[in-house]
């Protein structure tokens, strides 16, 4: 992603390397990154996602340049949408019937964002 390309990373079970999820930091913002983060549902809520979220909320600002990291998800994905208001992120938007779910149908996207400022 330093290059300009996407960063996808695996995330897996420390004692047996199980498949959990997936991330990634992706150049779709102006002045910043997009992180992306999928947790297959048997493994929810144990904190995979904040925490890959959290590490690459760090490698993104550790760039030069980079003055912002986004997280978008469905608003009906609540568990998802918990990881960006665990880090610090704001909500700076609701893009309405932006894209579409797996069957066709118009979703919106939650848009939360962290400046470089509000970093801690």
């Amino acid at each position: 992603f330093a290059a300009g390309s996407d960063g996808i990373y695996g995330i897996f079970a420390r004692a047996d390397e199980t498949v959990l999820g997936g991330s990634g930091l992706h150049g779709r913002v102006d002045a910043g990154l997009e992180i992306g983060y999928w947790i297959h549902h048997a493994h929810c809520r144990r904190g995979y996602a904040t925490e890959a979220a959290a590490g690459l909320t760090g490698a993104a600002f550790a760039l030069p340049g980079v003055e912002q990291v986004q997280i978008r998800c469905d608003p009906a994905n609540v568990i998802s949408a918990a990881v960006p208001r665990r880090l610090g992120f704001r909500q700076v938007a609701t893009l309405v019937a932006d894209t579409v779910t797996p069957l066709g149908a118009p979703r919106d996207t939650m848009v939360w964002q962290l400046r470089r400022t509000q970093y801690r």
